[in-house]
């Protein structure tokens, strides 16, 4: 579930810098806190995954995520990673 919202999250950001998708920027996880687990997920069940932008500074992002599985809260985290432009 923190993969989830790591995913997200890294998606959030490329909408917000309006980069499209090319092999030349490359998002790098950097850290997870406040990580909440309230239930289980099995397999067959369907993940609603929120992602909100916290703040960003320089190339540093954080944001905080929420998924629920039939309106109730199984996951919770805020989650750091920053992009790196490849040459």
């Amino acid at each position: 579930m923190i993969e989830c919202i790591a995913q997200a999250s890294a998606l959030l950001a490329s909408l917000i810098l309006d980069a499209t998708a090319n092999r030349k920027r490359l998002y790098l996880f950097a850290g997870v806190d406040r990580a909440r687990f309230k239930r289980i997920v099995e397999p067959g069940d369907q993940m609603c995954i929120e992602v909100e932008l916290k703040n960003h500074r320089q190339q540093v992002w954080r944001c905080a995520g929420t998924i629920a599985v039939d309106g109730v809260l199984a996951c919770s985290a805020d989650i750091l990673f920053t992009h790196k432009d490849l040459p």
